[in-house]
């Protein structure tokens, strides 16, 4: 093993960082999961199974979900993340539709997560309460990141 180098799944794709637990969400998009590492060791230490090809996660602002947009699946999975990692679990796929193929994710202080459906041509607004798509917002062409004022609602 190289010094400093962390073993993940296949062809990590995004990485995600909760400074209030101090663990670091890597999504795999080569082995279809995301990898849970802690940064007290430096160690994977959990991994959790999600769609197809998923790329650009993003944690919540209280820390309590994870998305993890798939693009060969054409969905975000909402992982619940509980007080103890290794207990976090999926609790919802939302569906973004054929060929929206969402490249990145972005949590919103209003639980509502924007994703760029890359084939689409539009940003998917997902609402984490109802765990539902709740609009689709045309935009230019091939977007692949969405980014927001954290300081504004």
């Amino acid at each position: 093993q190289i010094p400093g180098k962390i073993t993940v799944g296949l062809a990590p794709r995004g990485v995600c960082v909760d400074p209030i637990k101090e663990i670091i969400y890597v999504s795999n998009s080569g082995s279809n999961d995301v990898s849970i590492i802690s940064t007290e060791n430096d160690v994977e230490i959990f991994r959790i199974k999600v769609g197809d090809n998923p790329r650009f996660l993003s944690i919540s602002s209280d820390g309590k979900y994870l998305s993890v947009p798939c693009s060969g699946s054409d969905n975000v999975y909402i992982i619940e993340l509980a007080e103890n990692v290794l207990d976090s679990k999926i609790s919802s796929i939302v569906e973004l539709g054929e060929n929206a193929r969402p490249y990145h994710a972005f949590t919103h202080k209003n639980y509502n997560v924007y994703t760029a459906n890359t084939h689409r041509h539009t940003v998917s607004v997902v609402d984490l309460y109802k765990k539902m798509l709740t609009s689709e917002i045309p935009v230019g062409y091939g977007p692949r990141a969405v980014i927001a004022d954290p300081w504004k609602d």
